[in-house]
This record gives C-alpha cells, structure tokens and sequence, in this order.
C-alpha cells in the first residue's frame, strides 16, 4: 500500500513485514526483524527486486539489526534456544550462517547502531551491565574508560572517536558523547 504523503509530499511505501531495523549504506535495502516462531532477518530492495530470507543457523529472537559500512554484512543480536543473547555477522546476500562475534550476554539496545563507522568494532553491554568495544573480527572486547554502569549505547559519532549514551534512572534523560579512547 501507499500511505498519505508526508508534510514534504512524499509517501511511505510499505516494503513488507517485520520491525524495521536499518537501511543499507546505498540505500538499496532495508532490514527487517519478524518475529515468530521461527523468527528470522528480512532483507527487503527498496526498488525492484526479490527480498531475501536470511539464514537462521538455528538462532532465535533476532533484533537490532544494523549493517556494516561494506553494505555486505549485517550485525545483530540473537541467541541459541536456552542461552544467553550475543552479537552475529551475517552476509546480507544470505550466503552462509550467522558466526558469533561476541561473547554471551553481550547486548544492544532494539534501535541503536552499535557499529562503529569503519565497521571494525560494536559498543554492546556485556552480563555485568558494562559497556565494551568489541571487534568484529572476533577477538576479545575490551572496555573503554568513561562509561558507567547503567549507561546504554545508542550510537557511534560520525568520526568514530565517541559513542553517544543515555543513562537508566536518570530523569530528565539526558544525551552523553563519550570519547572511546580517554572516557571524556
């Protein structure tokens, strides 16, 4: 269906189902989650052309989806049945399974980007409720000075040097840059 245009004229195009999760870096594709049993990752072109059902490799309740800047991969928050959520690479193109590249417990907020804009690290919280780096290449994360229990990242800045937070029980909510490298 087509909806009622936008205050710019514009319409929405509904492109299938699921919750939305994020567009391609060309903008060619949209990612979506769509729960249920099973549920699965539903890459979506925003023109012409066939979505694609991306393998499960047996996980469930994936979410946050984000994609690498190479707009070849996607990274996303999933977990084995019975185990704790982590982050997984997956090719967008449906090659092949998803592969781990976070210990368990690692998670990311439902709407944030946790991938950093080289596509080289992923701020995730880990079991203790700690913020850490993690590399996507899969070698262990590390933790970075400045950030507090409780903190939850939303997204990296554009240069790559800091990651934007928000803090649990703090009223009224405020936004934090903090720099990855000195906790500034």
């Amino acid at each position: 269906p087509i909806y009622p245009p936008n205050t710019d004229g514009s319409h929405a195009v509904r492109l299938g189902e699921g919750v939305a999760s994020a567009l391609s870096p060309d903008g060619k594709w949209a990612a979506s989650t769509v729960h249920g049993s099973p549920s699965r990752i539903v890459v979506w072109p925003t023109g012409a052309g066939q979505s694609r059902v991306l393998p499960d490799g047996g996980l469930v309740d994936q979410q946050s989806v984000s994609w690498a800047p190479d707009g070849r991969h996607v990274v996303f928050m999933a977990s084995q049945a019975g185990q704790a959520p982590r982050l997984y690479r997956q090719d967008a193109e449906g090659h092949g399974t998803p592969s781990p590249v976070s210990p368990e417990g690692f998670q990311v907020p439902l709407f944030g980007k946790p991938l950093s804009p080289d596509g080289r690290l992923a701020a995730a919280v880990d079991s203790q409720g700690h913020i850490k780096l993690q590399p996507l290449d899969g070698g262990p994360a590390r933790e970075a000075p400045g950030f507090e229990p409780g903190d939850v990242p939303l997204r990296w800045t554009s240069d790559g040097r800091g990651v934007y937070v928000f803090r649990f029980g703090e009223l009224p909510g405020r936004l934090y840059r903090v720099d990855a490298g000195s906790g500034a």
